[in-house]
């Protein structure tokens, strides 16, 4: 079946490329290994090409290790669960939640040791703007993120611009990010920041 001879070339393939490395010096790392099998299925109630689990369609994928001949099972990974690719959490359905909780997580980290620092709040403001929001925004135009999901990040950064700016934390963030044209400080949010980016990349 067309199933099982996808699984077959994807098995042999992956055999190929550890023997291609074992050849020339190097070593397979199966520990970092996964894959994803995806398996398309219309859900009515949603109305949306869903993937079937691990558990409604079951496959597996082997390596042999060339050195002790000794095959090797890769882990598999479920379709809504991201991995590392490229710097960005990407999950085959498109969700971006590990995204947004890794890019929070960043933020938050960032922020907590800067805002505590002996730094001048100029040299606190240069730091989040010239070396985290940059960070933070770089996988951002790669997903499919939502505006509301996009506003907890602005959250989490506008305290901490708010702190370095000598304003109040509670200051309105229609005045922060506001045109300065009607009376706004215009400061760019990550929903206008990422959508620049990929309207850059495509153009």
């Amino acid at each position: 079946t067309r199933r099982n001879q996808m699984l077959s070339t994807a098995e042999r393939n992956s055999n190929i490329w550890a023997s291609l490395l074992w050849i020339s010096g190097g070593k397979l790392n199966t520990d970092k290994c996964f894959f994803y099998w995806l398996q398309p299925k219309y859900t009515y109630g949603t109305q949306r090409v869903e993937y079937e689990s691990m558990k409604k369609a079951p496959v597996d994928i082997h390596i042999t290790n060339p050195a002790t001949n000794t095959p090797i099972k890769i882990k598999r990974v479920e379709p809504n669960k991201a991995r590392c690719t490229l710097g960005v959490m990407l999950a085959p359905d498109g969700n971006c939640r590990i995204q947004i909780q890794t890019c929070q997580s960043k933020a938050s980290t960032f922020i907590g040791k800067v805002k505590h620092s002996k730094l001048s709040k100029h040299a606190k403001w240069t730091a989040v703007t010239t070396i985290l929001e940059p960070a933070i925004n770089y996988p951002l135009m790669a997903t499919l993120c939502t505006q509301k999901e996009l506003k907890c990040i602005d959250k989490t950064l506008d305290n901490f611009k708010c702190h370095a700016l000598g304003l109040n934390e509670h200051f309105p963030s229609a005045v922060l990010h506001g045109p300065m044209e009607l009376g706004g400080i215009g400061l760019p949010t990550t929903i206008s920041r990422t959508t620049t980016t990929r309207l850059n990349y495509f153009f």
